[in-house]
């Protein structure tokens, strides 16, 4: 079974996703967490993000994911980018790589792949709705964008981020206006 819950940044799609496939005794799978691998190897390669949509040939991407003391990873070439999933820069630079048509397959492959032979919560900007259209349970979330980024903004506190809430503001913003 694949229950997708797709959503603006902010709107509490993790939040919502790890206590659901919790209850239901499933697997959570974060569906942007494979963009961001992508996006983090590209940028242990010192890739110019610049040409990303210009560039139409990637050789030799390799991504699975493996789940470590009940927490996802996601190997890119055999590299694990657990640690650098949630980095300022990589979160920044991660709407690039889904517009790039080739990458976008290859995620989507392994998204589909995984997802079809396990029972998941997966959560995502277009998992519904693009990746997984017939999926037996689909949510749309979403929430006022001042509640967003105070959502946000606590996460980040949390884990003692020095990040302003103006700062957050823009990010979140600039994300939204990115995915129109």
């Amino acid at each position: 079974m694949i229950i997708t819950i797709d959503g603006p940044a902010g709107s509490g799609k993790s939040t919502i996703a790890k206590k659901l496939a919790q209850k239901l005794n499933m697997m959570h799978f974060n569906g942007g967490s494979l963009f961001r691998g992508v996006t983090a190897y590209l940028h242990h390669l010192n890739f110019d993000f610049s040409t990303l949509k210009a560039k139409t040939k990637f050789k030799d991407i390799e991504l699975t994911v493996d789940y470590i003391n009940n927490e996802q990873h996601v190997f890119v070439n055999g590299i694990d980018f657990f640690n650098h999933l949630r980095d300022n820069e990589i979160s920044n630079l991660t709407p690039l790589v889904g517009e790039n048509i080739q990458l976008r397959s290859l995620i989507d492959q392994c998204l589909k792949s995984f997802c079809n032979t396990h029972d998941v919560v997966i959560e995502g900007r277009d998992m519904g709705s693009y990746v997984f259209p017939n999926a037996e349970i689909k949510i749309f979330l979403t929430s006022s964008l001042e509640v967003r980024e105070q959502r946000r903004f606590k996460q980040e506190q949390e884990k003692g981020s020095n990040i302003t809430l103006e700062q957050i503001k823009a990010e979140i913003k600039a994300r939204d206006d990115f995915d129109k």
